[in-house]
């Protein structure tokens, strides 16, 4: 079995590989012709099966003995679970031989989980990344049904080489907080800038600094509501963010143009969502509210009185 990194990816390596003793299975696979795959691949009818990160669980052939990983990823969990994969008794079988082309930094025979999981309810939840496509795998929440609630990624996992062989991490952040100086991107928990160097100040310390103020009115906000409608302008959604006293302020987007419904994108969605990299689907304002749970988080606001 191998593991690609990327739908393409997987097509590349199934270029390569004998074209009547190769199959691929990615997501888009309809149900009918993955189980007509799964099936032959059981019965041995043919030899590589390539797949994007979607036969690590619930996937079970035994007499697979060599496991191709073409992937990097940070969760043991998933790691062992692609692993696992050739692990399981057969008759004259002896060894599974695993081969691990993207250097995971995990330890076969003492593997401990690199990232905390959290909650107990936590779980991990793919997620692919819309700049690159790499599937990767996070902690996260989901309903019972398996639809994504949370996820907790930062940063795309996703490796590649440029053309002089140097590898790269994806650049693409779920998770990020700006610079004020050049409006870089940088992790949540950066100190300075990656881009300029500039000193990242707390958020504590602007939360303490901004009570200083006289003209400032400072919320702890411990919550949100949406209201949309229309006037001569057009449509306009307000946003009204309320703190544990009562009070309360907002604010409008207009939602008529390619560039207003960037803004507001790039200024709340983006900012706010609870799953962040997967693309809100909406055309009206009313689209929005009717989606408006996974925004409902708390949120330190500033703004003058």
């Amino acid at each position: 079995m191998i593991f690609a990194a990327t739908v393409e990816h997987a097509k590349e390596i199934v270029g390569l590989l004998p074209a009547e003793d190769a199959a691929l299975i990615t997501g888009d696979t309809p149900g009918a012709e993955r189980d007509v795959l799964i099936e032959n691949f059981k019965a041995q009818r043919f030899r590589y099966l390539v797949n994007v990160a979607v036969l690590t669980t619930g996937f079970d052939a035994p007499h697979v003995d060599l496991i191709a990983i073409l992937r990097p990823t940070e969760s043991v969990s998933l790691y062992q679970q692609i692993v696992g994969r050739g692990l399981r008794l057969a008759p004259g079988k002896t060894d599974c031989l695993i081969l691990d082309y993207a250097g995971n930094p995990h330890d076969l025979y003492a593997p401990e989980v690199g990232t905390p999981k959290g909650k107990s309810d936590n779980v991990p939840v793919q997620v692919f990344c819309p700049a690159c496509g790499f599937a990767n795998t996070f902690w996260g929440k989901t309903t019972a049904d398996g639809t994504l609630i949370e996820h907790f990624g930062r940063r795309c996992q996703g490796w590649f080489e440029d053309d002089d062989g140097h590898r790269e991490q994806c650049d693409f952040r779920f998770r990020f907080k700006n610079c004020p100086q050049c409006n870089a991107e940088n992790d949540i928990a950066a100190r300075r800038c990656r881009e300029c160097d500039t000193v990242l100040v707390d958020p504590d310390d602007m939360l303490k600094a901004a009570l200083r103020l006289k003209d400032a009115l400072v919320l702890r906000c411990s919550g949100m509501s949406l209201q949309h409608g229309h006037d001569e302008k057009g449509e306009w959604l307000k946003i009204t963010y309320y703190d544990e006293d009562g009070a309360d302020v907002s604010e409008r987007f207009r939602l008529q143009t390619p560039a207003q419904r960037t803004a507001f994108e790039q200024l709340f969605i983006r900012p706010h969502t609870r799953t962040p990299g997967i693309p809100l689907r909406w055309i009206t304002a009313a689209d929005i509210l009717a989606q408006s749970k996974p925004y409902c988080d708390t949120r330190i606001l500033s703004s003058p009185a």
